[in-house]
């Protein structure tokens, strides 16, 4: 029953993430044009991202709280590691809203806020992979 359970949620995960990046380039391709959009959706996307971060970080200390304080020294540099990562990601994010600021005068900027952009869903990405196994490891 549990392995059914795993299979179908694999599934779903899937699913998404193909639905994730189909949307995504939907909008860059819909909005290539209007460069103001892409700003504005690229500071969303950052915004978002700072919610996610906090709210993955919250997860996470309250698993660590469930554990027993033995758990939590054997799995303390997991712990370490992880939290390295969300103030990490805090701050690129934070650096990400401020593009709504810059003003656009080529390509290049463009090309340089979709590839900061694209990072920050791969570490949005890594986070929710990382409290999962944050997760996992606390129910062992």
């Amino acid at each position: 029953m549990t392995r059914g359970m795993y299979k179908r949620n694999k599934h779903f995960m899937k699913g998404t993430v193909a639905l994730v990046i189909a949307t995504i380039v939907a909008v860059l391709s819909n909005a290539y044009r209007d460069i103001e959009k892409i700003k504005e959706f690229l500071t969303l996307i950052f915004q978002q991202g700072i919610t996610v971060v906090i709210a993955l970080i919250a997860i996470t200390v309250a698993c660590i709280s469930y554990q027993s304080s033995q758990k939590r020294l054997e799995n303390k540099e997991v712990y370490l590691n992880y939290l390295a990562l969300m103030f990490m990601m805090i701050i690129f994010m934070l650096a990400g809203s401020i593009f709504q600021y810059l003003q656009v005068t080529n390509k290049i900027y463009l090309l340089v806020f979709v590839l900061y952009s694209l990072l920050g869903l791969l570490l949005i990405t890594t986070a929710l992979l990382e409290t999962y196994r944050i997760i996992r490891k606390t129910f062992e």
